[in-house]
């Protein structure tokens, strides 16, 4: 009896735990600790594509119609009436917060669909679909390929850069391996 009750105890911590994560500062003034009942109800809604009971998109046309639901009608026109460049103001907050609560650097479906089309970075799965969703929302080609492609030459170019610096270090190392030493003589 003992050891069950200290399962449950143990449980009802860690789901304070993921509690106070979820709730950031305001988890600072309240502790939860969920019943028998909320742990169940939690345990038996998840699914693969659920974290903490936040449905995860499958594909870009599932994050968009997501973000259709939970963005306000003020933000949505606010958004359309912007331009394309200005998408990027949201790359830090709702940007992240999909990078977060969808699972990109987790490897979600919505993540392995990104990797399937060649995307493999957060930061760029998140920049796609607020992109798209601008187009989406002013009747533009959503023209994903243009944007696979201008990200796999981003990281192609920081990868040739990487090549660059390294090979011109391995130059500036004598072949005996050994660095002199500079003396003002």
């Amino acid at each position: 009896m003992k050891s069950k009750k200290r399962k449950k105890t143990k449980l009802s911590l860690v789901l304070a735990a993921m509690g106070i994560v979820l709730l950031g500062s305001y988890a600072a003034a309240v502790l939860i600790f969920p019943s028998e009942n909320a742990i169940n109800s939690v345990l038996n809604i998840a699914t693969p594509n659920q974290i903490f009971g936040i449905q995860i998109p499958k594909d870009l046309n599932e994050a968009h119609t997501e973000l259709m639901r939970v963005l306000s009608k003020e933000l949505i026109a606010k958004m359309k009436k912007g331009s394309e460049k200005e998408m990027s103001q949201y790359h830090l907050g709702l940007g992240m917060t999909m990078r977060n609560e969808w699972g990109l650097w987790k490897g979600s479906s919505l993540a392995k669909y990104f990797n399937k089309l060649g995307l493999y970075h957060p930061d760029d799965m998140s920049g796609t679909i607020l992109t798209t969703f601008w187009r989406k929302l002013n009747n533009k080609p959503l023209r994903i390929e243009e944007r696979v492609k201008y990200y796999q030459a981003y990281w192609d170019s920081i990868k040739k850069k990487e090549k660059e610096v390294s090979e011109k270090r391995k130059a500036e190392i004598p072949e005996d391996g050994m660095l002199e030493l500079l003396t003002n003589e």
